[in-house]
């Protein structure tokens, strides 16, 4: 039946994720923090997944979103969710499988270095080199997997985005 406007809900999605260790597939229990991005009033959340390696949590549309999950022994992940704009949203809720990288007790070898791990939360202003603020929850993660994992060595490879004129 037509409701009126004011009393219309706003509009949500939902992410559902099952955190696995990668190569073994035995699900994990992990620590999960949700934030909004770029906004005041942010919105943040921690919780865990459930002994099945799962965890379900609804997004209002509106604002993005910034996802990590860690746990101790394993490389984090982290996901970006772009619903600012509720005109760009497909309107399709997110379902993942997340899989967790063990790190190795014996760095006699290397990680799989043919699988980058992705930071989707490291922001930088429009035209400069110079980071967001936002992007300090994402840098203080891979900040402290190197602390805990002192003998863990990386690569950092980064890309433009494709804002701006030709020239640029």
């Amino acid at each position: 039946f037509p409701l009126y406007e004011a009393m219309r809900p706003e509009a949500v999605t939902y992410v559902r994720a099952t955190v696995v260790e990668k190569g073994s597939g035995k699900p994990l229990q992990v620590d999960v923090s949700l934030r909004e991005v770029d906004s005041e009033a942010a919105l943040s959340l921690t919780f865990a997944t459930d002994n099945e390696g799962t965890f379900l949590t609804t997004l209002p549309v509106g604002q993005n979103y910034a996802l990590n999950v860690q746990k101790t022994g394993y490389l984090f992940y982290s996901d970006y969710f772009a619903l600012a704009e509720a005109s760009t949203y497909s309107g399709k809720p997110y379902e993942l499988l997340i899989e967790l990288i063990p790190v190795p007790e014996d760095f006699g070898g290397e990680l799989e270095a043919e699988q980058p791990i992705v930071l989707k939360n490291v922001f930088f202003n429009s035209g400069s080199a110079e980071l967001k603020p936002s992007s300090e929850p994402e840098l203080n993660l891979l900040y402290q997997t190197l602390v805990d994992n002192p003998k863990l060595r990386i690569e950092l490879r980064g890309h433009t985005d494709n804002v701006g004129s030709d020239t640029d």
